[in-house]
């Protein structure tokens, strides 16, 4: 839909009284290739908002409609009310059914640990990040209701259509996104969940916003929060900000579970890639403190000698 953005731009700045009839002969044409007629409204809204609302505010047509942001203000709920018939909770759900795997879920079940009622798809992560990009338009009860779902895949489509949302989100929008996250991390009970999803919701919010956040997830008594507190300063280490997470890894070093231990090496890890020295002069200093686990996985990049060097210390 982007090649329409330049008719909004074209028209709507000098001639708005030709977009009525530039939306109809769309609309035409859509329902000519789509004639079920819900995409064809959808598509015919989207490109109409575009016409209409192009040269207003440029891109705001393709970010998500939340309640709040954009998709309902402006005096738009018509284009809210069509795009949403074509993202739809119903859909997604089919959707996922539709891509599922026996061979990826059973790998699945040789590698997640999961509660009894559980139930596994079989769906790829690549396949689940193209689905919340095109389903990036639900709103956040119908998220609220993925997280909930007792099926793995449901809950990570949810996690990442948040993701996109808080993507294109800025402001009190973000914020308000990301306290709906933090509100459900029980929902988040998978390592696969949290690092899908910590550094692209929680993450973007930490390059702005307050990191007391961290300590306080690190404090809880829940596995995945601490986990989440981890995996999110991946969007500071990738801004070249490494001290929260050197600040985690002492705070977490005598955790009792393996799988902080191993967050804790690969974050260690990422800012290796970044800066060796730094990491190598961090694990020198803190070696004698540091789990067995995190120092194996933290200097997996080095040098076989300088690798070595630290493992046998541990």
């Amino acid at each position: 839909m982007n090649a329409f953005r330049g008719i909004g731009f074209s028209f709507g700045s000098w001639a708005p009284g030709v977009a009525g009839p530039i939306c109809e002969m769309v609309r035409t044409v859509l329902h000519k290739m789509w004639p079920c007629g819900t995409w064809a409204e959808a598509g015919a809204a989207r490109i109409c908002a575009t016409v209409n609302y192009g040269w207003a505010r440029g891109g705001e047509v393709d970010q998500p409609l939340l309640r709040g942001g954009p998709g309902g203000t402006c005096g738009r709920p018509a284009l809210a009310s069509a795009v949403m018939t074509i993202v739809s909770l119903k859909e997604l759900r089919a959707e996922l059914r539709d891509l599922a795997e026996p061979a990826v879920r059973a790998q699945q079940e040789r590698v997640l640990s999961r509660a009894e009622d559980d139930e596994l798809l079989g769906v790829r992560v690549p396949v689940l990040r193209k689905l919340a990009r095109a389903y990036r338009g639900l709103s956040l009860d119908d998220v609220d209701v993925l997280l909930r779902s007792r099926v793995h895949e449901e809950r990570f489509a949810g996690l990442l259509v948040l993701a996109e949302q808080v993507r294109t989100a800025r402001g009190a929008d973000r914020k308000a996104l990301v306290d709906f996250y933090l509100a459900r991390t029980e929902c988040v009970d998978n390592w696969d969940l949290v690092d899908g999803s910590a550094h692209v919701v929680l993450g973007p919010w930490l390059l702005e916003g307050d990191l007391r956040v961290l300590d306080e997830l690190a404090a809880s008594a829940w596995l995945w929060d601490r986990r989440i507190a981890v995996l999110a300063t991946l969007a500071l280490i990738r801004e070249g900000r490494f001290e929260p997470t050197f600040h985690l890894v002492l705070t977490l070093r005598e955790d009792p579970e393996p799988l902080i231990h191993k967050a804790l090496g690969w974050m260690l890890r990422e800012i290796g890639r970044r800066d060796e020295p730094l990491m190598v002069a961090f694990l020198d200093r803190h070696l004698d403190e540091l789990p067995r686990i995190t120092v194996r996985y933290a200097t997996e990049r080095l040098a076989p000698a300088e690798r070595a060097r630290f493992v046998k210390a541990r």
